[in-house]
């Protein structure tokens, strides 16, 4: 559930201002709900944020248009602060129209007349501007320049652009020096990227504690970006105790400055009850907000929602609209269940190809489709029957930790379905499910002992085993506990 991007890109000094969709009855695995560990995604989030503030007292007095009138007039006696300020307002169309090309001369003026700030954000143009700017060479030759001056946003960009090889080649280890030198220059947004280093171990030792540390001092000093991280590090216990309460009020710091994930993950607490009373109506318009923002995962979950009618109205179109949205992003979910649906008929017209079309995508990242997959092929349902190809489907998913994958590679083995019956394997891939939690893995090495196939015989271990599976709702081990309890 935890996927958060971690370091920040800036262009100067700071803003201006102001249910299971199929049952296992129709042949296809179903879904279960994610509940995954904190991942670290990739590096280099582009985040605006530009120039200096003017005074406090007149950004309250001046509505834009004055203010840029009074630029205007301040720049005509050669204001290297003012021709800076209106490069900055045609770059965010903040007063004026956005014209880039108009922002590139003032800003060029002003460097010329001593302003480093500008020269930082003639960098940022080159390097995130429009297509017909971009040159990352001259962006990071730029950045150099500014930072070696003593600019720390530039000190900031130009580590991130060593970090993602952007205009040079790769350097960790710059890449940590120059975003160190922005930290300690008093950049709060360095301090962020520079606690992402040491989690990371990026460049540097890996320290969690010390990652946590700057997190907070980042946090404590304006750094938005730190709180979903710090949220991240308190929920999971990274670098010093677990502290959920903690957690969740970094999550929704995160979430009420609009950042998509933030608002994901109190979505997912809302969602779950965790550390919060349960509420999936509020889940719901937390994974909203997040989703009209473009988060996959949360146009996933919000689908899933209308697909069930659960926190929401029932609406299977609105599901599917939401589910594709989330696919044409390239998640893995959501490109699974997209394959349910069409495997199965459900919602939309029933297509084999593209079902398994979908199965494919998915498999890339989620590897539960290679499961669904191998069910196809075994079953011959829409498809020319292949055991051979199954098999390799459900090894592929085995390989990558996928416990369904494992469970049906035991039951194969077990039975010895089309394939030379071996229990040695059926025991293996039974017990690594298991150890992952799967109730249909506890149900079947129960069944072993009881029946002493491929086990010693064993009903006290078997019992043990059926409540296991049992506990987590599987019906044939609810059955098989009634019966060996009489």
């Amino acid at each position: 559930m935890r996927l958060a991007p971690i370091f920040v890109f800036c262009t100067a000094l700071v803003p201006i201002t102001d249910a299971a969709l199929a049952s296992s009855d129709d042949g296809v695995v179903p879904l279960p709900m994610p509940k995954v560990e904190p991942s670290i995604a990739p590096i280099g989030l582009d985040l605006k944020m530009l120039g200096q503030p003017p005074a406090g007292e007149l950004q309250q007095a001046l509505g834009d248009n004055a203010r840029i009138f009074r630029l205007r007039s301040e720049a005509a006696t050669n204001d290297a602060q003012a021709i800076f300020q209106l490069g900055l307002a045609y770059e965010t169309g903040r007063g004026v129209e956005q014209n880039y090309v108009k922002a590139y001369g003032y800003y060029k003026q002003a460097r010329d007349m001593g302003i480093t700030a500008a020269l930082t954000n003639i960098a940022g143009l080159l390097k995130s501007g429009p297509s017909s700017m971009r040159d990352l060479p001259k962006a990071f030759e730029l950045f150099s320049e500014a930072a070696h001056l003593g600019d720390y946003w530039a000190q900031n960009n130009l580590g991130l652009m060593y970090l993602n090889g952007e205009g040079t080649e790769k350097d960790p280890q710059k890449a940590f020096e120059w975003i160190k030198e922005a930290h300690n220059a008093g950049l709060a947004q360095a301090t962020a990227n520079l606690a992402s280093f040491y989690r990371q171990g990026v460049g540097t030792t890996k320290d969690l504690s010390k990652a946590r540390s700057l997190y907070e001092e980042a946090a404590r000093r304006g750094a938005g970006e730190a709180h979903l991280p710090l949220g991240e590090m308190f929920e999971f216990g990274e670098g010093g105790p677990a502290d959920l309460q903690i957690a969740i009020e970094h999550y929704k710091e995160a979430a009420e400055a609009g950042d998509p994930l933030g608002l994901h993950y109190v979505g997912t607490l809302y969602e779950e009850g965790a550390g919060v009373p349960k509420d999936v109506s509020l889940a719901a318009r937390y994974y909203r907000r997040a989703a009209d923002r473009g988060l996959p995962q949360s146009q996933y979950m919000l689908g899933r929602l209308y697909l069930n009618g659960v926190g929401v109205e029932l609406d299977p179109q609105e599901a599917v609209r939401l589910y594709q949205a989330a696919a044409d992003q390239g998640f893995g979910q959501a490109l699974n269940d997209l394959g349910v649906l069409y495997e199965t008929g459900q919602i939309v017209e029933k297509d084999i190809k593209k079902a398994l079309t979908y199965y494919e995508l998915a498999a890339e990242t989620f590897p539960f489709a290679l499961t669904n997959l191998g069910l196809a092929y075994i079953s011959g349902m829409g498809v020319e029957q292949d055991v051979a190809k199954a098999l390799d489907y459900f090894e592929k998913a085995a390989a990558r930790g996928e416990p369904q994958g494992e469970v049906f590679l035991g039951k194969i083995y077990l039975e010895g379905f089309a394939v030379q019956q071996d229990g040695e394997k059926a025991i293996a891939y039974l017990k690594s499910a298991a150890l992952k939690g799967d109730p249909e893995a506890f149900h079947l090495l129960a069944w072993c002992y009881e029946t002493g196939t491929f086990l010693v015989q064993d009903e006290t271990k078997a019992l043990e085993l059926y409540q296991l599976a049992a506990d987590s709702g599987f019906p044939p081990a609810i059955e098989a506990v009634q019966r060996l309890r009489r």
